[in-house]
């Protein structure tokens, strides 16, 4: 993803986790216009089950900080597609990143 694009989908993030009906549109109507699937899968990659050693050896816990707000993330793209007006971009969206999700669960939960 470009920077760019990581920057706003963090700002627009940041928005929707005030869980107002504007923010979770904001992030819906970017991430389905820019048929952003790299932020869904790039908080599945981040949440790797490799990390979890470090995190253990680390007294600040860094790490699980991390896993947290990645899961806060997903919890937050899934709701804002979830409270969307149904269309079928919108739809066909929602139904690409669940098949991502199912496809690369089985790595973060090994």
């Amino acid at each position: 993803m470009r920077r760019g694009n990581a920057d706003k989908v963090s700002q627009l993030l940041t928005g929707a986790k005030k869980m107002s009906p504007q923010g979770l549109a904001a992030l819906v109507n970017y991430v389905v216009r820019e048929q952003d699937y790299n932020t869904v899968s790039q908080r599945l990659n981040d949440l790797d089950t490799a990390l979890i050693p470090g995190m253990l050896k680390d007294p600040e816990y860094a790490v699980a900080h991390q896993a947290r707000d990645f899961l806060m993330d997903l919890a937050v793209i899934l709701q804002a597609i979830n409270d969307a007006p149904r269309t079928e971009a919108v739809e066909a969206y929602r139904n690409n990143c669940l098949k991502l999700m199912v496809e690369r669960w089985t790595g973060v939960t090994k």
